[in-house]
């Protein structure tokens, strides 16, 4: 049984809750890490702060005598303080001077005198919150020296707290910008991981096309709420590759069927008595037969595959269409020559396909130079054939339609469909090399094909002895 494919949305929600709830279990515990390990620190200081406040209040008056004046606040706050916290004063003799309330609600468990400093202490009683916290902190008076002694109940919490609360917002806040920078960049991987499928499904459907008709859409580790949409679009690629397929047969069978009537046509023709009308007519006949022709070379490309072991020469390719159309570039009285061809030149492609393709070129060339004019086929070592005439050239505008199926400058014009240099480019791109359009030194069109890196080493076999080779064919 196939298990149930992943769900975006649940995805999601489970991750940012899962990552919330692990931030603030981690926010509430450091706050408890911090609260514990402060306790006793804060404690001390809301002791060290109690009994510098009294010492603060201490002066010599007259005859020498030790004088107390708190802060009206501060006395009031002792004197209902209702048990909780209090102090004493104490000279060098251990007297009490002063103290609030009195009696005093606790002693330290030593002599004040014995401390040079301060000192904390504790003192148990019967419950555990009826003890107290104290310190006892040494204070100088014009060299005076007196002993302030002050207690706070354990079960008196506010000051500590209040103290705890102060330091979170001043120093505690500041974990929070961490807590939120990582949040928001988990907050990101996750959406990123998540959303991963889609964006592999986006990379995929960019191959799609009229070539590529057979790829589909992965439904691999595709989300629950995306599948169905996966589904419909694989579906509709099902429906469009079916009606391709019946295109291309379609036109195949339709290209296929008319070459032997055309082929009949033009014998009856020749029984003519009428050889200009004969002429005229054949010259028709041969223009139905060479539409016939691409037709079938356009149902053929579009399922095109060259494999790797499938190779072929362009010298031999050039070779042998130059000395197929030579006849014809002489009827019109013009000249083709071939040049650069002095060796094997091995590429991976099909022979077929390649040699229709500069058979085109050569015979666009024928078709547009002018009488008299010249047709150029040359070939480069590295797998580049140029294909140049003395014809009008090809207008700047029009270099990137004329590749198109169907498209014609002159829509009046009776020869050609405009299916030819549409042949060239579905050929040059299905053997991974590409064909451009530029101008002729001296006036003229230069088309040039481009193939990939030629396959050096593996064919020593020299020139073939054609006859359109060299020069102009005679």
């Amino acid at each position: 049984m196939t298990a149930a494919p992943p769900s975006l949305y649940r995805r999601i929600l489970w991750r940012l809750s899962l990552i919330s709830a692990i931030a603030v279990v981690l926010a509430y515990g450091l706050l408890v890490l911090h609260y514990i390990s402060t306790r006793d620190t804060l404690r001390d200081r809301s002791l060290r702060g109690q009994a510098e406040d009294v010492a603060e209040g201490l002066s010599l008056g007259p005859e020498d005598l030790i004088r107390l004046d708190l802060p009206s606040e501060l006395l009031e706050s002792y004197r209902h303080s209702t048990g909780r916290y209090g102090f004493i004063v104490t000279n060098a003799q251990g007297h009490q001077l002063f103290a609030l309330p009195d009696p005093p609600l606790a002693h330290a468990p030593f002599a004040p005198a014995e401390v040079d400093d301060l000192a904390f202490f504790r003192v148990s009683g019967v419950a555990e919150s009826d003890g107290y916290y104290g310190a006892v902190m040494r204070a100088n008076v014009r060299n005076t020296p007196i002993w302030v002694t002050v207690v706070q109940d354990q079960g008196h919490a506010d000051v500590l707290v209040d103290t705890i609360i102060e330091e979170f917002f001043t120093q505690g806040f500041w974990l929070i910008l961490p807590f939120l920078a990582i949040m928001l960049l988990v907050t990101l991987t996750t959406l990123r991981q998540t959303l991963s499928p889609l964006q592999q499904l986006s990379a995929r459907a960019t191959a799609i096309g009229p070539t590529a008709t057979d790829i589909r859409l992965s439904e691999r580790d595709v989300p629950t709420e995306v599948l169905p949409l996966v589904r419909a679009v694989n579906g509709a690629l099902d429906r469009l590759e079916q009606g391709f397929i019946t295109q291309r047969e379609f036109t195949a069978d339709v290209a296929h069927q008319l070459r032997t009537p055309l082929a009949v046509l033009e014998a009856n023709i020749d029984t003519m008595a009428d050889r200009q009308a004969a002429e005229s007519l054949k010259q028709d006949v041969r223009s139905m037969s060479r539409l016939v022709s691409q037709l079938l070379s356009v149902a053929r490309l579009d399922h095109l595959l060259v494999t790797p072991d499938e190779t072929a020469d362009l010298q031999r390719i050039v070779l042998e269409v130059a000395a197929f159309l030579a006849p014809l570039a002489l009827r019109e009285g013009k000249a083709l020559e071939v040049s650069g061809a002095e060796a094997a030149v091995p590429v991976r492609g099909s022979v077929e396909a390649l040699t229709h393709a500069v058979r085109n070129l050569a015979e666009n060339a024928i078709q547009h130079a002018p009488r008299g004019g010249l047709i150029d086929i040359s070939l480069s070592p590295d797998g580049v054939i140029c294909v140049s005439d003395t014809g009008p050239g090809v207008p700047q505008d029009q270099r990137e339609a004329i590749f198109r199926r169907f498209w014609r400058a002159d829509r009046k014009r009776r020869s050609g469909a405009g299916l030819g240099l549409a042949i060239v480019a579905r050929t040059m791109s299905a053997h991974g090399g590409t064909v451009e359009v530029g101008d002729r030194p001296g006036g003229g069109a230069v088309f040039t094909l481009r193939f990939p890196p030629p396959l050096v080493g593996r064919w020593s076999r020299g020139p073939l002895p054609v006859a359109a080779r060299g020069g102009r064919p005679s």
